[in-house]
């Protein structure tokens, strides 16, 4: 039905497919970086049910944004600390995660679950 609402407004099939493809290429390349890990944020109602992806530069965390990965937030960390392991399992990490704490400069802290496997990559 929306295909046909989409023909209709005058949007091609084929502009709609290199859009995706264009979506999921990009999306497929930033995951493949081996600097790149995943996290999962600690709200007020308890961790979050989407993941951020990040990485670091420096002393500059990039977190990656959108479906396609395009955008992209800044901050500096000024200090990282290691809490713990988490308690109960987060559904977008897989296995163990280990809880930490990043302290921005400007913004002052977020805490954060991260996969084990991806702690020395989290940590700087």
């Amino acid at each position: 039905m929306i295909w046909a609402l989409l023909a209709f407004l005058g949007i091609p099939i084929w502009f709609l497919a290199v859009i995706l493809i264009a979506v999921f290429r990009n999306r497929r390349k930033v995951l493949a970086r081996p600097d790149i890990f995943r996290f999962v944020e600690m709200t007020d109602d308890g961790w979050s049910r989407s993941a951020g992806v990040a990485r670091w530069v420096s002393d500059v965390l990039i977190v990656h944004k959108g479906p396609a990965l395009v955008g992209t937030d800044a901050e500096q960390v000024v200090s990282v600390e290691v809490r713990g392991d988490v308690d109960t399992p987060i559904k977008k990490l897989d296995g163990d995660a280990v809880e930490m704490e990043w302290e921005f400069a400007e913004s002052g802290s977020r805490r954060v679950a991260v996969n084990r496997s991806d702690l020395t990559t989290a940590t700087r």
